[in-house]
């Protein structure tokens, strides 16, 4: 009996090491790509002040990604970042798609007070997290890709199909899981919002160079609903301090202040 325990015992060691050997392997051979995506996004986010979080992968295999605010770590499914491989020139775009929603999470403080883990694929509230929460970190992070460099107009629209099939929800309806049709729709709802975002912006630049501040403000202001970047406040408070000059002597007092807008943005379209 003691033999037995003892061999038993020796075998739990020798596979929990195995495993740990596996999950090494898994992390130090995969995630190299998707790291550098993540730190990129992370630099365009420009939110400095919460910490980057961890990236880890996983073979378990349900969720395509998912962050868990507990740990501060964004863990990405193996099929998903294989499949997002697959797609050659494509793939690093339809990765950042994926990391970039769930390093969106990362900064939502709804997120972190119900310490709730997020899922890609699920908008169950299961899960805590809201339908709208979900929809913000689509855009966020469509938006944060766009800023990293990174393009999805074309990407997205493929690669949905192609999770939903791989994870076998096509033509499925699950409790907790949007179909491939509510999500598809949901991503060009996103785009469109992304699009708009951008021509916003480059709309304003024109505007504050003519002196309509006023309507170079409001797009700055809508702009913010749901992108806070640092560009957009500078640019919003060179907007007020102009409107505030209105009120003295522009002729004489806008010679006095040292205010310029940021022109060094990457809200642009390539």
């Amino acid at each position: 009996m003691l033999r037995f325990k003892i061999a038993l015992a020796v075998a739990l060691v020798f596979a929990g090491a195995m495993a740990e050997a596996t999950n090494t392997i898994i992390a130090a051979a995969t995630p190299a790509v998707a790291q550098q995506i993540l730190d990129k996004l992370y630099l365009a986010a420009g939110q400095y002040a919460i910490k980057k979080p961890g990236l880890e992968m996983t073979k378990e295999n349900m969720k395509v990604a998912a962050y868990y605010p507990a740990r501060n770590v964004i863990v990405l499914d193996e099929k998903t970042y294989l499949l997002c491989r697959s797609l050659g020139k494509d793939s690093s775009h339809a990765l950042a798609f994926v990391l970039g929603h769930e390093l969106t999470h990362a900064f939502q403080i709804e997120v972190k007070i119900a310490k709730a883990t997020t899922n890609f694929l699920s908008y169950d509230q299961t899960y805590k997290v809201e339908t709208q929460t979900e929809k913000t970190a689509d855009i966020n992070g469509v938006f944060t890709a766009f800023l990293a460099g990174y393009r999805l107009s074309g990407v997205v629209p493929k690669l949905l199909p192609k999770l939903y099939e791989a994870y076998g929800l096509t033509g499925r309806t699950l409790r907790g899981y949007p179909s491939l049709e509510e999500r598809s729709q949901s991503a060009k709802e996103v785009l469109d919002i992304t699009d708009k975002l951008i021509d916003l912006y480059e709309a304003s630049s024109y505007m504050l160079a003519a002196g309509y501040y006023d309507l170079a403000a409001t797009n700055y202001e809508y702009i913010l609903q749901y992108y806070e970047g640092r560009e957009v406040y500078n640019n919003l408070g060179v907007l007020y301090l102009y409107q505030a000059m209105e009120h003295y002597l522009p002729q004489t007092d806008r010679f006095v202040y040292p205010i310029e807008i940021d022109a060094a943005t990457l809200l642009k379209k390539k």
